[in-house]
């Protein structure tokens, strides 16, 4: 969208995402594509692949400890994974999923270093961008060296790191650290409040 409209947003702030899908990012849609088309049910399936892509292990080792349940036969995250497959499956339909998995596809194909400069010379919105150092699906890495090109050009950006062993998610569930960082960026701005 603020390539789209350089002019019409005054804050920008990316959380956990990226101007350009990855290689990484678009070697597991084609296998979350696979599962959609060829699992009997694929909405629930490419689900509990998708939620082992938003954390690390380090963090399921910490939510569940190889517990074992004993009345449903299962360990915890067997589970944790089928709960989140059963009950995206009540609230999305397939063709929304393959649309949502298009889209992370698709991210930013089409930008070159000329729709970049494009973007530069027609903006002046405040950049905040904020990755997550242990991300799978939008790499801190590839955040940090996207906003170092950028800041040799465009001066308004800056940059900050969530520090997490929880992956993608962390940014839902380290939420001090976000109210905090957001806090700072909006501090210039009286009229501007986030509550936390």
């Amino acid at each position: 969208m603020a390539f789209i409209k350089p002019r019409a947003i005054d804050q920008l702030l990316p959380i956990a995402c990226s101007h350009k899908a990855s290689d990484w990012l678009i070697g597991n849609v084609l296998v979350q594509d696979n599962i959609l088309n060829h699992s009997s049910h694929p909405v629930e399936d490419a689900r509990k692949h998708a939620m082992l892509l938003y954390r690390t292990p380090e963090s399921l080792r910490e939510k569940f400890h190889c517990n074992f349940q004993k009345e449903t036969n299962l360990f915890e995250i067997e589970s944790w994974l089928n709960y989140h497959g059963n009950q995206l499956n009540k609230r999305f339909s397939l063709a929304s999923y393959k649309l949502m998995n298009h889209l992370l596809k698709t991210i930013g194909n089409h930008h070159t270093e000329e729709t970049i400069d494009h973007f530069i010379a027609t903006t002046n919105m405040k950049i905040h961008i904020i990755s997550i150092d242990s991300d799978y699906m939008f790499p801190a890495a590839e955040q940090f060296e996207f906003y170092r090109n950028l800041k040799k050009r465009y001066k308004n950006i800056c940059y900050s790191t969530i520090m997490s062993i929880h992956g993608h998610d962390a940014f839902l569930i380290e939420y001090q650290q976000l109210h905090t960082l957001l806090n700072q960026h909006f501090k210039e701005d009286e009229n501007i409040k986030i509550r936390g």
